[in-house]
């Protein structure tokens, strides 16, 4: 009987050791999540926020046009669509940026929405825009096997990648272009 006391007894000691070391890796698993929008939060949000708006619109990508006041509000929706940590790459993170262009035939700003595809190589240094065939979207890249659609004219383009330094696809993972 003393036996099987001491027996449960250790069995509850490693049991409470177990549930503190789960408890520890919670707790630095969301610490490291917080860090990580943080970092997304002062480069990434931050960088996209401070672009010289009336150049982008000039260059063709306006903030939001509201139809109803016929007037553009006064900046880009900008939001985080995920935020992970991969194993074999570092951080990824997918940044919607919603803003209007015009329709050439018409003439009226309809919502265009930018996907910016962003990594922080091995959790470290600096964000990068990650490109697909030179474009910043790959939403539409697939759409004619060999052909490259962009969504967004190239003046947009190069301007949203001089923001922030580039990374090809290709050089995370062949499969990914």
């Amino acid at each position: 009987m003393i036996a099987a006391n001491r027996v449960f007894k250790w069995y509850g000691m490693l049991g409470v050791l177990c549930g503190l070391v789960a408890c520890t890796d919670a707790g630095n698993s969301a610490s490291k999540d917080a860090t990580a929008k943080q970092s997304l939060q002062q480069h990434v949000i931050t960088s996209l926020q401070s672009l010289d708006k009336a150049k982008l619109k000039d260059l063709g990508f306006a903030p939001p046009y509201d139809i109803v006041a016929k007037k553009f509000e006064s900046d880009y929706e900008v939001q985080v669509i995920s935020l992970a940590e991969e194993e074999d790459t570092g951080l990824r993170a997918r940044v919607r940026v919603t803003g209007s262009m015009q329709d050439p035939r018409s003439e009226l700003w309809l919502t265009e929405v930018v996907r910016l595809n962003f990594i922080r190589p091995n959790g470290q240094g600096d964000w990068k825009l990650i490109t697909y065939q030179g474009q910043i979207e790959n939403y539409l890249a697939q759409a004619i096997p060999g052909r490259n659609i962009a969504a967004l004219p190239d003046p947009v383009q190069a301007y949203l990648k001089s923001a922030f330094a580039t990374l090809p696809a290709k050089e995370l993972n062949p499969a990914s272009q």
